[in-house]
């Protein structure tokens, strides 16, 4: 019940903070509209990433993500897995690690320089979840598909011209598992 209401707890954090990144990269975008094109235009890119996320309590996740700035919003399609880090005492099957499998779409925007860029979206997808649960006296494997908000903010550098790394802040709100983790991502620029 504990940990429950902490992942909760870290979980609304994230939240909140990607809110207040998206607003604040908003802002600044909209005063910046005015003077000078988006460096990101006609961008294109490929992101491989792994990292953690707080689904039952904690797990890996590995992440492909394509992104694309056209003229006017950012648009990412991402797939991602996660499994469950280690089994814990209270599972309710204890050789069984759960998994989601995710796909998604999302909007947003970013902003970039000559070696740097930020982007953050929010977007709608699929989840399918793979869980146990105690079913009397055997192990019932569950799986559901459920809809989902995932949603991203990405900060990356340049390390060459088609290749760079990044930070990723990742998230999916959803009623079967919600989470929020970061990743380190290997970017792949693509030819506009």
């Amino acid at each position: 019940m504990k940990r429950a209401g902490i992942r909760d707890s870290i979980l609304k954090r994230a939240l909140k903070s990607v809110v207040i990144a998206l607003f604040l990269l908003a802002t600044r975008l909209q005063a910046d509209a005015q003077y000078s094109d988006n460096p990101l235009r006609g961008s294109r890119w490929l992101s491989v990433s792994s990292g953690m996320n707080t689904s039952d309590n904690w797990a890996w996740q590995a992440m492909l993500t394509y992104s694309k700035r056209g003229e006017g919003s950012l648009v990412q399609a991402r797939a991602a897995y996660t499994q469950e880090l280690w089994l814990t005492d209270t599972d309710s099957c204890p050789d069984f690690r759960n998994k989601l499998a995710e796909l998604g779409v999302l909007w947003g925007d970013g902003w970039g320089g000559k070696s740097w860029y930020v982007t953050g979206a929010v977007g709608f997808g699929f989840n399918i979840r793979r869980y146990c649960k105690l079913g009397g006296y055997e192990n019932d494997v569950v799986t559901g598909l459920t809809l989902g908000v995932p949603f991203q903010v990405e900060a990356g550098i340049k390390l060459g011209e088609h290749s760079g790394l990044s930070l990723i802040g990742v998230g999916n709100w959803n009623f079967r598992e919600p989470y929020a983790g970061a990743h380190l991502a290997y970017i792949r620029r693509l030819s506009k």
